[in-house]
């Protein structure tokens, strides 16, 4: 009886002592949580110290800003195209200025834009006609009896007007005479310094030329290519252009560069040089 009380003695101290050790560590595990809590609230206050809240302001884009943001886009992520203000070029090809006509008369235009040619519109006289005709598809060419409206007329304009799909435009224009016709018949002089015949001229095609008449020059007209596409047209003096070379032209062993010098009076002198990009 003495053992098992003493036993049981014993064990009811081995308890006590394990009761007391397990409070011990919950007690010390509670420590360490409120340590834990306190080091991460003040590094929180000190985050926030040092990044402090600022209101933001939003405004608004000024207009130049508004140019610069290129391109617009929608919020379906598509790309808005930008305002097309570039006019396209024009050129009439055919027939030449103050040439002397038949009654039938072939008007041929060269026309081309940034984007694209809408339409050419065709007009003859310098009153206030409509147009003899309209041509929306390349090429844009037109046949004109010129006696419906101006038998026996000398010096007759006759006007072309390019609209690109934007709406922008621009005009081209000559006379014609009737076969008699008078008027100065004189040709302008036409002096091609760059290029030069057979000339390799790489990626940039570098026009210069010198153009005089007695009457003046009304404009210098450059073309390349065998569809004679229309580069540019110079109204004033120095003529002197650079062009960079349509990729389309890289492969091409050669291709034309037509020059052409109008004077006041609508008189041609034209010089073809043949180039090459290789």
């Amino acid at each position: 009886m003495t053992k098992k009380k003493s036993r049981k003695k014993q064990i009811g101290l081995e308890l006590h002592t394990l009761s007391r050790a397990l409070i011990f560590i919950g007690l010390l595990l509670c420590l360490i949580l409120f340590v834990v809590q306190m080091r991460l609230r003040s590094r929180n206050l000190s985050t926030s110290s040092q990044y402090p809240k600022s209101p933001v302001t939003i405004t608004k884009p000024t207009k130049e800003l508004e140019k610069l943001v290129l391109p617009k886009v929608t919020p379906s992520g598509e790309s808005v195209p930008t305002e097309d203000t570039q006019p396209p070029l024009v050129v009439i090809v055919s027939p030449k200025r103050n040439e002397t006509m038949a009654d039938m008369v072939k008007i041929v235009v060269n026309a081309t834009d940034n984007v694209g040619v809408n339409r050419v519109e065709f007009y003859a006289g310098s009153g206030n006609y409509p147009p003899i005709g309209v041509v929306s598809n390349p090429p844009y060419e037109l046949l004109w009896n010129k006696n419906e409206k101006f038998a026996g007329a000398n010096n007759i304009p006759l006007t072309v007007v390019a609209y690109d799909n934007a709406g922008n435009k621009s005009s081209d224009g000559i006379q014609i005479n009737p076969s008699g016709g008078t008027g100065d018949s004189q040709a302008p002089s036409l002096t091609v310094s760059e290029p030069y015949n057979g000339e390799v001229i790489g990626h940039m095609l570098h026009v210069k030329v010198d153009a005089s008449d007695s009457n003046g020059i009304s404009e210098v007209v450059i073309l390349v290519g065998s569809d004679q596409r229309l580069v540019t047209k110079l109204t004033s003096s120095p003529y002197e252009f650079t062009w960079a070379i349509d990729p389309i032209y890289y492969n091409q062993a050669s291709f034309p560069v037509y020059i052409r010098a109008f004077d006041a009076s609508y008189n041609l002198n034209e010089q073809v040089i043949i180039v090459s990009t290789q």
